[in-house]
């Protein structure tokens, strides 16, 4: 559940990344709890669908205690909760491709690993 925003920390955000959507006024919290909790329901049918449960609970976890827990304001924190979201990624990333054999799921993982990273990265920058 990669989103753009992050509903906790609207001003700490107002002043080191007006762009985002919430500082900005883009999106109202109300509905950037609500598309939270979308995201997050369609997040659970697509780890049923794909037989990702196990990495789906750890990062379910993970994001719960991060946002509701109010770790987010630990930067040690933030920065360990970031990896395991980063490695759920990847854990299910190969457990999807997985289904594939030979040289093309190697070649595969490489490349939805390489931009899933990527993506970590360039969101890690904004």
């Amino acid at each position: 559940m990669l989103t753009i925003f992050q509903i906790d920390g609207i001003e700490e955000d107002s002043i080191a990344k007006p762009h985002r959507p919430l500082p900005s006024g883009r999106i109202t919290p109300e509905h950037a709890t609500m598309l939270y909790h979308v995201l997050f329901l369609f997040m659970w049918i697509a780890a049923i669908h794909t037989n990702t449960i196990g990495c789906t609970l750890i990062y379910s976890i993970a994001i719960v205690v991060y946002n509701e827990g109010g770790l987010a304001a630990i930067p040690v924190v933030k920065n360990f909760i970031g990896a395991i979201g980063l490695g759920c990624y990847c854990w299910g990333t190969t457990i999807i491709l997985g289904i594939t054999s030979g040289k093309l799921r190697v070649m595969r993982s490489y490349m939805l690993t390489d931009s899933v990273f990527k993506m970590a990265a360039k969101s890690y920058m904004d």
